[in-house]
């Protein structure tokens, strides 16, 4: 057989097994594009209630999507790719920052932008054309959520205090029927105290009045 001829029984030999080589090549680069954009669809859809689990678990798989592509057992980082490693680290360690109160405002504002810088620089690598003043000012947030959110932390804080014995908690018998007697200031053991009204029409204990059901 002459050289030719080996080259194309190698070729013909070669080829399949390149041909799988290059598929899963290019399935691992749509499943890490996926996922990138599945990170970038999360910020951006709780990009107003950043304190929520979804954003902050986004967050922190941006270090490890965003790190480089393995092309061929060769690591390869774009451009893009370090703009957004770039933009994510000082913002990592500015919402890491222990900030004073009246500094707050200030804090505020910067870890605004710096979000913003973070968002855009995930378009560009992933081909989104945003302007960065509508990734900024695009964000939804109705302020039924936001009462929502400030009622739970009231509850949250309030029983916190309790438990931690700083403040007191007011049982009052009530039956549910008539208006629920008020506390004297000798009941309040504490400066601050939480009323919770409770029944005890179950067992009809210290409820003369109320109707046990037992008529005929």
């Amino acid at each position: 057989m002459t050289t030719t001829n080996w080259i194309m029984v190698g070729a013909l030999l070669l080829a399949p097994l390149l041909a799988v080589r290059v598929q899963k090549v290019l399935e691992s680069y749509r499943e890490k594009r996926n996922r990138r954009k599945q990170i970038f669809q999360t910020l951006m859809a709780s990009r107003a209630v950043r304190l929520s689990f979804e954003h902050v678990r986004a967050l922190n798989m941006i270090d490890l999507e965003f790190y480089g592509q393995s092309v061929f057992g060769i690591k390869q980082k774009s451009k893009k790719d370090a703009e957004v490693i770039d933009a994510w680290r000082p913002y990592r360690r500015h919402l890491q920052q222990e900030v004073p109160d009246e500094d707050f405002k200030t804090w505020t504002n910067e870890k605004d932008n710096r979000f913003r810088d973070l968002l855009f620089a995930m378009s560009c690598a992933l081909g989104y054309e945003f302007e960065k003043a509508e990734l900024e000012s695009g964000a939804y947030h109705p302020d039924a959520h936001f009462y929502q959110d400030l009622s739970t932390r009231s509850i949250i804080q309030n029983l916190d205090k309790v438990l931690r014995g700083k403040a007191a908690v007011n049982v009052i018998a009530w039956d549910g029927h008539r208006e629920p007697p008020q506390s004297s200031e000798g009941d309040t053991r504490q400066a601050e105290g939480i009323e919770i009204p409770s029944t005890d029409s179950e067992s009809g204990e210290d409820n003369p009045g109320a109707d046990t059901g037992s008529g005929t």
